[in-house]
Order: C-alpha cells, then sequence, then structure tokens
C-alpha cells in the first residue's frame, strides 16, 4: 500500500491509500489509470461532488503518519506541500493487443 498524494483542479490535494503494484529493481509504483479515478470518483462522491471529473495529478507519495494526521484533520496543508515524496517522472504504459503477423 501506499499513500499517494494527488492534486485535482481547482486546489484540491488529497491522500490515500492505495495498493499499487511495485517494481523494486527501478522504483517504479504502478496505478492502473481506470482503477483510480473509481477510487477519485468514490471519494469525491462523498465529500466533493463538485470536482468529479476534474483534470488531477499524482504528485508523489506522502508519509503514512502524515496521512492519518490528515484524515483526522489534525495536518497543515503547507506542511503536507513540504513532506512529500514527488515522483521523478510519470509515465504511461498502453497495452495492445491483438493478433499480428510473424515478424511485425
Amino acid at each position: 500500500m501506499f499513500c499517494l498524494f494527488i492534486h485535482i483542479e481547482p486546489k484540491q490535494l488529497i491522500s490515500f491509500n492505495k495498493s499499487c503494484r511495485f517494481c523494486p529493481d527501478c522504483g517504479l509504483i504502478i496505478v492502473k489509470k481506470k482503477e483510480l479515478e473509481n477510487y477519485l470518483v468514490a471519494m469525491c462522491e462523498k465529500h466533493n461532488p463538485d470536482i468529479i471529473g476534474n483534470d488531477y495529478v499524482v504528485l508523489g507519495t506522502i508519509d503514512r503518519d502524515l496521512h492519518q494526521k490528515g484524515k483526522q484533520g489534525k495536518l497543515n496543508i503547507n506542511t503536507a506541500i513540504d513532506c512529500f515524496i514527488p515522483f521523478i517522472d510519470h509515465l504511461t504504459f498502453e497495452v495492445h493487443g491483438g493478433w499480428q503477423p510473424k515478424g511485425k
């Protein structure tokens, strides 16, 4: 589980625990976009339905203790911004299925 730190337009920062795949060789955290978006919709329906469908970016991860403080309303937003661990890069992988001729 990783505590993902996400910015949703306009000016909404959230964090939540998410099961993600992890490559220990390269440090890559892998999240399926559809799973992430379904989770974001479910979370926003409860707390802020006006931002459903807005642009978002996963900024990085945040320490589990800070995440818990945030859930309890005890985390200053400036502390969260100062303490999150930003991702170095964002990658998109697309799986192209189907039959292809031999050699292609």
